[in-house]
């Protein structure tokens, strides 16, 4: 029962390429070659396989109008040897004409050795019988056969079928071609994708792709480094706004801007912004970006590069306050001198008046205070000048302890009240060999500090004592 429809699609598969309703196959039989190859450069070897000597004449006097190239074998185990003989000198037949009814070993057994190692799209088999039984058509495409001819046959119907085979093998050869090649172009892609994406993670500059509705398309590393962000957290996504730009007004801004240059074409150069990362930390960005068309012109999304001049921005301002105190220690400078002449007088009077006057003469205390306000006018001078870099220091002996108290009278008047100052100096304290003018700035800017920071009050404990710093502290 199943063997009448195997037969009848068999049947039909082969009438209709005999046909030449396919186009490609009916091009392929125009196109075949007649130096014995196919367009894909497979040769059009056969091999007749047939005990009777008289069909092997036969058969090969018909195939030599075809350009074939013919070989014969009268029995199977021949035949199965010229086929291995043939491919392993890479010559390999392309289709035998099989007979069925042989000695020894059949055509049905022969077709089933070859499947073992040959597939259909690479040795054709036609099987030859004098028997137009359905029962052993069907037993010889089980076997493996790729098509069948019943005796007696003619010169034409053979030849269309043999050049069928071949049009088909050259087909299938091609096709696998056309795949090794397809296969070759995407592993040329794969790389060249991988080497682009290692281009862009290896940027040392911040590189993002939106598409036109603002998603992120492309986040490269140093945009996760500078962000915080990782690719899972952002691409496919429009939240990077709100992650990077909390403040809505100042991100509706952006976004704008943004939009401008997918949809106008609008560039942006070294246009910078302010990041809140995802450490809540603030970063400036200096951007250039552009807009990204398809073949047609039409806008598509943005490709943004960014630079973090976050430490650039902080050395442009340390410059200019450096900058700022210099103009300040100059001013200063040029103040000091001028103070100094005036003090030189103010002194000068005041030391010439106590000339020759006792402690209980009425201005003696007077006159005295006036000279240690100019000494420490001078001092303050001095203070200036050394702000300003103008003078060098002066080391001298002096007794660190009474440094500490007269800061400490200058300490109190600056500091807040909420902060009290406590004293506890070592009585038998050494002398110190240093510049009493930089002691006094020391402490006035520790003090200062320490005063900043105990904003709702506290104790400013100033200690000294005698210590010996031996080889191991060193």
């Amino acid at each position: 029962d199943n063997a009448e429809p195997q037969m009848f699609q068999a049947r039909t598969r082969i009438a209709r390429l005999a046909d030449t309703g396919d186009e490609t196959i009916t091009n392929d039989l125009q196109n075949l070659k007649k130096d014995g190859t196919l367009a894909s450069g497979l040769q059009k070897r056969v091999l007749i396989v047939d005990d009777d000597p008289v069909n092997l004449q036969v058969l090969a006097a018909q195939l030599s109008v075809g350009s074939f190239l013919v070989s014969q074998a009268q029995d199977g185990k021949t035949a199965l040897s010229l086929i291995e003989e043939a491919a392993s000198r890479n010559q390999p037949f392309g289709l035998v004409l099989l007979d069925i009814m042989m000695p020894n070993i059949s055509g049905y057994e022969v077709c089933r050795r070859l499947r073992k190692k040959y597939s259909h799209d690479t040795l054709s088999v036609i099987m030859l019988t004098a028997k137009n039984q359905v029962n052993d058509l069907v037993v010889g495409f089980e076997c493996g056969a790729n098509d069948y001819l019943p005796k007696p046959f003619s010169k034409d119907e053979l030849l269309a079928r043999i050049n069928i085979q071949f049009s088909l093998m050259d087909l299938a050869e091609k096709r696998k071609q056309a795949e090794t090649a397809l296969k070759e172009n995407n592993l040329e892609l794969q790389q060249t994708g991988r080497f682009l994406e290692m281009v862009i993670d290896n940027a040392n500059v911040w590189l993002d792709v939106l598409d036109n509705e603002g998603n992120v398309v492309i986040w490269n590393k140093t945009a996760e480094q500078i962000s915080g962000y990782t690719k899972d957290e952002v691409v496919g996504r429009s939240n990077i706004w709100e992650l990077c730009y909390p403040d809505e007004a100042y991100r509706e801004k952006l976004q704008a801007k943004a939009m401008g240059i997918i949809n106008k074409g609008e560039k942006l150069e070294n246009f910078e912004t302010t990041i809140q990362c995802k450490d809540q930390k603030q970063r400036t960005i200096s951007w250039h970006s552009q807009n990204l068309e398809d073949a047609q012109g039409n806008p598509i999304g943005s490709i943004a590069f960014g630079r973090d001049i976050s430490k650039t921005k902080l050395l442009q301002s340390q410059l200019a306050q450096a900058q700022k105190m210099e103009a300040v220690g100059t001013l200063a400078s040029g103040i000091a001198h001028d103070f100094n002449n005036l003090l030189q007088g103010i002194t000068g009077y005041a030391q010439i008046l106590l000339w020759n006057k006792q402690e209980d003469h009425p201005d003696y205390r007077n006159l005295s205070a006036i000279c240690k306000a100019g000494e420490r006018a001078a001092r303050l001078v001095s203070q200036l000048l050394l702000f300003s870099r103008k003078v060098a220091a002066k080391r001298i002996s002096l007794n660190l302890n009474l440094e500490i108290r007269n800061t400490k009278r200058i300490l109190e008047r600056t500091i807040p009240k909420m902060v009290t100052i406590e004293l506890h100096l070592e009585n038998d304290l050494l002398k110190v060999k240093a510049d009493p003018v930089q002691i006094e700035q020391i402490l006035l800017n520790l003090g200062g500090n320490a005063a900043d920071a105990m904003p709702d009050g506290g104790r400013l404990v100033i200690e000294t004592a005698n210590a010996d710093l031996d080889q191991t502290f060193a």
